[in-house]
């Protein structure tokens, strides 16, 4: 059977900035119908191949529209060298991180262009229609009907005759602003949701995404997913850039991850590219291992040897220098993520924050109404709802930047907030990562003690060459972890993060994650990142219409589940495995106010408990960790069975005194 021929094929793209090589003999092709998630660190060079996609299959044929009215030179997408095969016809479409509208254009005039190669085919199909008729060769007949029926098939797979409903359902969806509104007075999220709902319209066979749910509310991310999956999209291809995992593994039916330069190809979801990259790690792992015994052996029969013998087995000595050579250069070697904890701050009161029946209106818009919530030291509490609800709002009313109309608001004694707000705050670009991030102090202090703010970086996965780079070479994803580098090296005791994932790569996610997750202090996260906040929530503060905010129990499965709905996020390897984390689903809303009172004796239970369960929690993890290495397995069956029944046996312990906890803090 023959395979059908890609819809684009990339040939030994390459691409440096300077001695920075980004791209380094990249290939791979799309195929129809296929869904591709492209992942990578941030500053790997993952919007610079999008970019070079784009511009290269502009220049091959179609006029594509990445949002402006007409396309502006980008030097940064020309390719040093490499080639685009693309098939004869491919309409290929890019919606850039930040799309470029002329200021004057309206969004209704936006969403029309979206509709060009649809109005198009329809006038095209009308006139020929009208000619019929009058056509009385039979050869020019045939043609005609022909040529009829062809375009009854494509302004079909574009959606049918009248697109009105589709229109409305993308405005609605993507809650787009007015459509005589003038792009140039739209924020950058609206710009984008423009953007999105524009290419969207396009229907292209190939539609190339950079971060498309970066200010997506939750309901218009599950519609997008919903969307590119549906059945009559089967035909179309998809290459998009995203850190919302969730999305990866609904959406994606092969991940691309972009490695050192190179693209590895990994067929499923997110969840079973996780799988197949640690197998791949793991083969690297082994393979340097290799090399370095090798080397070890060969450099020590070196030096054993005089020099005349040497000349005799210059055929071994040859093959060690080969094997030296090829040796990853420290640019090329794969970081390991290194453990990152959170500067503690201060030591939490009783009091970390409270709010007593605090209410907000804006103008005539009711925001919120008698929220009452009680922060406790270990929680982190994810706040969620529509866009515009009132979120950001909610929070700067409990860090007392706003009043609230109604009600109290009591931040503890010893507590020192660090926020990061949705905005941002605008990074000097002739500083360097080193001068924005250590802000006059060379050092961090951390639980253990300090550390320089170089090794914090380091933590934080900025490579050596990266933390003396000035801002205004980085990427998006790289400025937002140096911003984010900046917040969290000030030691507050309240972390409050607003939408704090959105540009970070994937492994800065696990490593921010883990930490957040054993951080002694408070975390307020406004988040629309389902994945993220199933891995580090430990409440869900929910906005339900009307005013109400509600808190429940646990993560945001636990949420969904308490609410009767599916899980949102499909094919997820492992639970959770933080202590707080682990929590029983929940039973739905519960008042912070509702605890029972303790006797004596299980006030002093739970007073030693959090103590107790960190480190049970210790032991189990240092097991986990210890049964995760490959080294482990080259024992035998008898010594890592038992390693794992001891790890078995250590989570359960936590468990066990989590589910106890719990109990007692009812």
């Amino acid at each position: 059977m023959a395979v059908a021929a890609p819809l684009l094929a990339a040939h030994g793209i390459e691409k440096a900035f300077g001695n920075r090589v980004i791209l380094a003999d990249v290939d791979f092709t799309i195929h129809h119908g296929e869904r591709l998630g492209l992942v990578g660190l941030n500053g790997a060079g993952k919007s610079t191949l999008m970019r070079i996609l784009a511009h290269m299959a502009r220049a091959v044929g179609d006029a594509l529209r990445d949002g402006a009215e007409g396309v502006q030179e980008d030097p940064g997408a020309t390719p040093d060298s490499g080639e685009l095969v693309r098939t004869r016809g491919t309409e290929v479409v890019y919606v850039a991180q930040e799309p470029v509208f002329p200021p004057a254009q309206t969004v209704e005039s936006a969403l029309k262009l979206g509709l060009r190669r649809h109005t198009m085919l329809a006038k095209r199909l009308e006139e020929l229609e009208a000619g019929i008729e009058h056509i009385t060769d039979d050869a020019a007949l045939d043609d005609a009907l022909e040529e009829q029926a062809t375009l009854h098939e494509r302004l079909l797979r574009l959606g049918g005759w009248d697109l009105t409903h589709e229109v409305d359902a993308l405005r609605s969806a993507l809650r787009l602003p007015p459509g005589a509104a003038a792009m140039g007075t739209l924020s950058g999220g609206e710009r984008r949701r423009v953007a999105l709902a524009q290419a969207l319209l396009v229907r292209p066979d190939v539609l190339l995404l950079d971060e498309p749910t970066n200010h997506l509310d939750t309901a218009a991310i599950e519609w997008l997913q919903g969307y590119l999956r549906a059945p009559d999209r089967e035909g179309d291809a998809l290459l998009v850039v995203t850190h919302d995992r969730a999305f990866l593994d609904a959406v994606s039916t092969r991940i691309l991850e972009l490695d050192r330069g190179r693209v590895y190809s990994y067929p499923g979801n997110y969840s079973a590219f996780i799988v197949a990259q640690a197998e791949r790690f793991s083969q690297e792992d082994i393979a340097e291992d290799k090399r370095k015994m090798f080397v070890r052996r060969e450099l020590e029969w070196v030096r054993r040897k005089e020099s005349a013998q040497r000349k005799k087995s210059s055929a071994r000595v040859a093959a060690f220098e080969a094997v030296v050579a090829a040796a990853p250069g420290r640019e090329d070697r794969r970081p390991d993520p290194m453990d990152f904890h959170l500067p503690p701050g201060p030591r939490l009161g009783k009091t970390v924050l409270e709010a007593h029946k605090i209410s907000k209106s804006l103008g005539n818009k009711l925001l919120f109404r008698d929220v009452e919530l009680t922060i406790l030291p270990g929680e982190r509490l994810g706040i969620v709802g529509p866009n515009g609800v009132g979120k950001t709002t909610l929070v700067q009313t409990l860090l007392g930047r706003i009043p609230p109309d109604k009600g109290q608001v009591v931040i503890g004694a010893n507590t020192r907030v660090a926020a990061m707000d949705q905005g941002r705050v605008e990074l000097d670009d002739d500083k360097t990562v080193l001068e924005e991030v250590s802000e006059g102090s060379d050092w961090v202090t951390l639980a253990e003690g300090p550390v320089h703010v170089r090794t914090f970086l380091r933590q934080l996965l900025f490579h050596p060459t990266a933390i003396d780079t000035r801002i205004g070479q980085l990427s998006g994803g790289e400025r937002n972890r140096v911003m984010l580098a900046r917040l969290l090296r000030r030691a507050g005791n309240l972390l409050v993060l607003d939408e704090p994932t959105n540009d970070l790569d994937l492994v800065t996610l696990g490593v921010l994650e883990d930490a957040l997750s054993e951080f002694g202090g408070a975390v307020l996260l406004v988040s629309h990142d389902r994945w993220f906040l199933d891995r580090v929530a430990t409440a869900i503060i929910a906005f339900e219409g009307d005013g109400r905010v509600v808190r429940y129990e646990g993560n945001w499965t636990d949420w969904q589940q308490s609410r009767g709905r599916p899980q949102d996020r499909p094919g997820e390897l492992a639970g959770p495995r933080s202590v707080v984390r682990e929590a029983a689903p929940a039973s739905g809303p519960t008042p912070v106010s509702s605890r029972r009172r303790l006797s004596w004796k299980e006030q002093k239970e739970l007073d030693g408990m959090e103590a107790a369960i960190e480190k049970a929690e210790q032991i189990a993890s240092a097991l986990e960790t210890q049964l995760s290495d490959p080294a482990t397995f080259k024992q035998g069956k008898g010594e890592v069975k038992s390693l794992a029944a001891k790890a078995a046996s250590a989570r359960a312990d936590v468990d066990r005194m989590f589910a106890r906890w719990t109990e007692l803090m009812g």
